[in-house]
Order: C-alpha cells, then sequence, then structure tokens
C-alpha cells in the first residue's frame, strides 16, 4: 500500500540526505501512472515507493501539475485496493485542480469502480475548508492559499525561514497535530444557538410550521377516539340487550360479560379522546 496515504511530514533537515524538486517527481509518478496502465503491479508498487521517497525529501514548492498527478497517483492506488471513498476522495483533489480533467477508459473501463468514483467527485460540491492563523500557505502548488481542504486530497506547504519546506499530504481525514497548530480553532454550533440568533432560518421555521399544525392534529385525533368511543357504547348496550334474548343462563353470562368488556374500553377510549382534545384546546394554535 502506497505510504502517501499516510500524512507525510516533510523536515527540512532530511533535504540534505536527498533532495528532490517538483520535476523529478513528476517524473517518477508519471512511472507510476505509466505501471499502472501496463498492469505491471510489482512496478507500479516500487514507482509509488519511490514517490513517496521524493515526498519525503522535498526541497521546493511543487508545481500544480505535479500535485494534480499526484491526486491521479493515489486515486488509481485506492481505486486498485477496491477503496470508492479514497479514490473519490482522491479525484476530487484531482479536478479541483484541474477541472477539464477527462478520465481515459484505458485508466477505468466505463462502470468500473474508479468510473464511478470520477462521476461521484464530479458531482460533489466544492470541499469544505479549515482556515490558517496567521501564515498562508502553499495548497496544491498554489501560494498565498489561507485555508486548507478537509474533505479531498491535498498537498499542503509552508515556507520555514532557513529550514526550507514543511509538507503534508492530505487525505480528506483528520489533520495531524503539526498542521492542527497552524490552523485556527472553529467551534462547532450548536442548533440551540441558531435557533436563538435567528428565527428567519430554515430549522426555526420548520419548527414553527410544527408548532402551528400541532393542534389541528391533536383536535382530529381527539375527535376520532370520542368517535370510536361513542360507537363502542352503543355496541356495548346492544350486546347487553341481546342478553335477555338468550336461551340459557350461560350464553347469558357471556353476553354480560362481553358487553361489559366493550363498556369498559370505550369509556377508556373516550377519556384519551376528551384529553387531546383539550389539549388542542390549551395550545391555542389553529
Amino acid at each position: 500500500m502506497l505510504t502517501l496515504t499516510l500524512t507525510v511530514l516533510l523536515a527540512g533537515a532530511a533535504h540534505a540526505d536527498c533532495p528532490a524538486d517538483s520535476g523529478t517527481l513528476l517524473q517518477d509518478v508519471d512511472r507510476a501512472v505509466e505501471a499502472y496502465e501496463d498492469w505491471a503491479w510489482e512496478r507500479f508498487e516500487s514507482e509509488l515507493a519511490t514517490v513517496q521517497e521524493d515526498m519525503g525529501c522535498l526541497a521546493e514548492v511543487i508545481s500544480a501539475s505535479a500535485a494534480a498527478r499526484i491526486h491521479l497517483l493515489l486515486a488509481l492506488d485506492a481505486g486498485r485496493r477496491q477503496d470508492a471513498h479514497g479514490a473519490e476522495t482522491a479525484f476530487r483533489g484531482l479536478l479541483a485542480v484541474d477541472p477539464t480533467f477527462s478520465l481515459s477508459t484505458e485508466l477505468a473501463a466505463p462502470g468500473s469502480l474508479l468510473h464511478r468514483a470520477f462521476m461521484a467527485a464530479k458531482a460533489a460540491a466544492p470541499s469544505d475548508t479549515r482556515s490558517m492563523t496567521e501564515r498562508a500557505c502553499f495548497v496544491d502548488g498554489t501560494p498565498g492559499a489561507t485555508e486548507v481542504p478537509t474533505e479531498r486530497t491535498a498537498i499542503v506547504q509552508l515556507s520555514e525561514p532557513g529550514e526550507g519546506f514543511s509538507s503534508w499530504c492530505l487525505m480528506g481525514g483528520p489533520f495531524p497535530p503539526s498542521l492542527e497548530t497552524e490552523l485556527l480553532v472553529e467551534p462547532a454550533t450548536s442548533v440551540a444557538s441558531v435557533l436563538s440568533d435567528g428565527e428567519s432560518s430554515a430549522t426555526a421555521g420548520a419548527g414553527q410550521a410544527i408548532g402551528k399544525r400541532r393542534s389541528p392534529l391533536l383536535l382530529a385525533a381527539g375527535g376520532v377516539a370520542l368517535a370510536a368511543a361513542a360507537g363502542g357504547m352503543v355496541w356495548s348496550e346492544s350486546i347487553e340487550g341481546s342478553m335477555l334474548e338468550q336461551t340459557t343462563e350461560s350464553r347469558a353470562r357471556d353476553q354480560y360479560q362481553r358487553g361489559l368488556t366493550v363498556s369498559i374500553a370505550s369509556t377508556g377510549v373516550g377519556v384519551v379522546g376528551g384529553g387531546l382534545v383539550l389539549g388542542a384546546v390549551f395550545v391555542r394554535e389553529w
């Protein structure tokens, strides 16, 4: 598995051992993609490892074209591992850098997991972002970025005075602690505060509409219950009346018990119905 799928921190100290530039990285990524196209899986894994080594010793900001190819490589790796979500996340990163990118049938046959992930990425909304604290950063080779994507892959780089660059390959998941220190803390907004701050919000409006419908529903339910109770009482009287027509004492006793049971049940339903009607009256919203 490509270790780029984990967040990679590039320390400036590593540059002295293996400095790599954006051009070298791009060449190695292209070789990995070619291996994928040839279904040469051993070579593919080897080239992935080479790309990881390049990412571990970058001496400069990568170009946008290199970032796009890295996103494509991440999507191909995810697709080979049958990771549909990972492939979609990487394709979202690719399309954010190159909106004109078209996925060839050589890389993904129509209807395949990779093709479906690409189509889902095209239909997805732009990624949510987190704000930087003070320093601007490079995102996928673009300078001056003050927002970091949270729902797609992204190559984030920060210039460290005298130490080269710190870089992260983000996979749309939780940020590493080393990058969290550079981001603003954005507290979640509670539902209660949303409702108290703006009654014109869609949530508040829906709540008001439900409240206004509550009384008619109570009244209707209460009316149905009262009607059922009245019908039950009539039926009970009919059963008890037929008791006199029975020819044996046992049959007469059975009719009496049946009529008594219906009468008790009807009384209970009537109490519930009356309560619902009273509830509707006290709410006073018609």
